[in-house]
């Protein structure tokens, strides 16, 4: 995903290599923001909620020959999760939300939201993404935004996803929910997340 941001190809296109090693040869280099939650740094995103969960339970063999679709399974299972209400604490306000997943993303071209690459990597703010599907058809849209983003990087139709930019955030919910750091487990809320500019 940070590759992508940096105009690499795609993790699932492995093929060209030339061009990747060309562009990180150019030696372009500008000062990137990290995310720090609860003392762990991460460079793309930290997910709370029943996201972890649908990414990180197929096996790396099935994950490997099925790509997106081995995650089609956890994801069917996840719409019988209820949301879960949580408590947000800004720098200066407090509000309250029903979520399914949380995202606190370096830059909103990930997954569920839109952006613009390497400049939101370096623009002094962490992306708050609150995903909060009520309905089948939500899921069926978070789907087709999913699977159009994974394989084609389109990003296309409209889901119930609320964006708000931030430095720094609180986020504690009515029971302990995982929290995925980088692609990995990290413990549970609630969770303390703050933005270290330019830190790489």
């Amino acid at each position: 995903l940070l590759a992508t941001k940096l105009g690499i190809r795609p993790c699932h296109d492995r093929d060209d290599l030339d061009q990747a090693l060309t562009i990180i040869a150019e030696s372009k280099t500008f000062a990137m923001d990290m995310g720090r939650i609860n003392g762990r740094y991460f460079a793309i995103d930290a997910v709370i909620g029943n996201i972890p969960p649908v990414v990180l339970a197929p096996e790396s063999n099935i994950s490997r020959h099925m790509g997106v679709l081995s995650h089609l399974t956890p994801f069917v299972q996840s719409m019988g999760t209820r949301a879960t209400f949580y408590r947000f604490m800004e720098e200066t306000e407090g509000f309250c939300k029903l979520a399914s997943s949380i995202f606190v993303t370096n830059a909103r071209g990930v997954g569920a939201g839109t952006g613009n690459a390497v400049q939101e990597l370096s623009d002094g703010y962490l992306y708050l993404c609150i995903l909060n599907p009520l309905k089948l058809s939500d899921y069926g849209r978070i789907a087709y935004r999913f699977g159009a983003w994974y394989l084609s990087g389109i990003v296309d139709g409209d889901i119930p996803l609320t964006i708000r930019k931030i430095r720094k955030v609180r986020i504690e919910s009515e029971r302990p929910q995982p929290a995925m750091v980088d692609g990995e487990i990290w413990g549970t809320t609630p969770v303390d997340i703050d933005l270290v500019p330019g830190a790489v």
